[in-house]
């Protein structure tokens, strides 16, 4: 890994030691690279509390991403206390998933970024849906499960990992709604408390996401270092994790901590994840994907890759690329639904285009 990138990840873990002794260039670098990850509110905090102060101009930028990133938060935060309530007194059961569910592992609620908010509804997104409307919240058009408010955009989910909504990805592991709702906690999030996973759970949960989404935004990795870290039981993850069958999605996030990163993981958890090596292509394919982030579109074939059977694995593999025409109208968003056909020549270019880039990048680094 590139040695800035590699500062980059410490700092955001706390150890901002090794970013003292860098040159003038080198924080040049760590500021362009922070602002593609969206880290900058969390290393001007880590900063701040360790007493070191970055050249003027990087510590200007922080602050200033520190403060807007905050105030977004907060909005977001007293926005989802008043559609939880909504939702509660609708009779609507509701959970809060990472990433919101995250803040507190945090220094504060500037130093993580929010897109959206994800909610684990499990009697279903149409009675959230009906239950939010009052509050100004609208289905974004062919995303059923995704509601659009004034001031933040909900994510529903009746699984947590959306294993329904393409037939077959189950088969990738499961972590079922049922006992994943009746283990649940609660955590202060802001002003207020909400119900979320409880913490094995969320380990799994982000470790899932990190991987179907090729490791998109470092983000997910920090997360998963810290929720990693604050186990007090690292067998109960195990077990969890064999149980739902998503022993290999979570080898498979925890990989570029130890491999790409140089982290250190708990004894429990560096034991874990020794016992499970790739086999020689995994291991390929991990480190391509790792090496194409932010960009690159490793997500089916990574959780392809812990389906087990050769053929299985075609089949899955298969059904994440083509799903149904519903989910291919989401990715095409200017075909019209009575066109829906069409949607499958384009993905076989799409999928032609992925490769070739994927290809050409390779062909460029060597």
């Amino acid at each position: 890994m590139n040695p800035v990138w590699q500062v980059l990840v410490e700092a955001a873990l706390g150890d901002v030691g090794c970013l003292a002794g860098l040159a003038p260039g080198s924080w040049s670098e760590v500021r362009r690279a922070a602002a593609i990850e969206g880290l900058e509110g969390l290393l001007h905090c880590r900063c701040h509390t360790a007493g070191l102060a970055p050249p003027a101009h990087v510590a200007h930028d922080w602050a200033a991403a520190h403060r807007t990133t905050a105030a977004a938060t907060w909005v977001a935060l007293m926005e989802l206390q008043r559609l939880l309530q909504a939702l509660a007194a609708a009779g609507v059961p509701a959970l809060v998933l990472p990433g919101a569910a995250l803040l507190p592992h945090y220094p504060d609620v500037g130093c993580r970024p929010m897109d959206d908010v994800d909610l684990l509804v499990p009697t279903g997104a149409q009675a959230a849906a009906a239950a939010a409307a009052p509050l100004g919240y609208l289905p974004v058009p062919r995303y059923p499960g995704l509601l659009a408010g004034p001031r933040l955009l909900v994510d529903l989910h009746d699984d947590p990992l959306n294993s329904d909504r393409i037939e077959g990805r189950a088969w990738g592991g499961v972590l079922p709604t049922s006992t994943a709702w009746s283990a649940r906690g609660h955590r202060s999030l802001g002003s207020f408390v909400a119900p979320v996973l409880n913490p094995v759970d969320e380990v799994l949960y982000t470790a899932a996401h990190a991987v179907r989404h090729s490791y998109r935004r470092l983000h997910w990795t920090i997360d998963l270092a810290q929720q990693v870290r604050r186990l007090d039981h690292w067998e109960a993850v195990a077990q969890r994790a064999q149980a739902c069958g998503l022993e290999w999605p979570l080898a498979a996030a925890l990989w570029p901590l130890v491999t790409a990163l140089g982290q250190s993981l708990p004894l429990g958890a560096a034991a874990w994840l020794a016992a499970r090596p790739p086999t020689s292509w995994q291991d390929r394919l991990l480190r391509r994907a790792w090496r194409d982030r932010p960009a690159g579109s490793w997500g089916d074939l990574l959780w392809a890759a812990g389906v087990a059977g050769r053929r299985r694995r075609c089949r899955f593999l298969a059904r994440c690329c083509f799903p149904r025409p519903a989910v291919l109208l989401q990715v095409f968003t200017g075909v019209p639904a009575r066109l829906a056909a069409l949607t499958y020549p384009l993905r076989v270019a799409q999928l032609a285009h992925l490769g070739a880039r994927s290809l050409g990048r390779a062909i460029w680094r060597r």
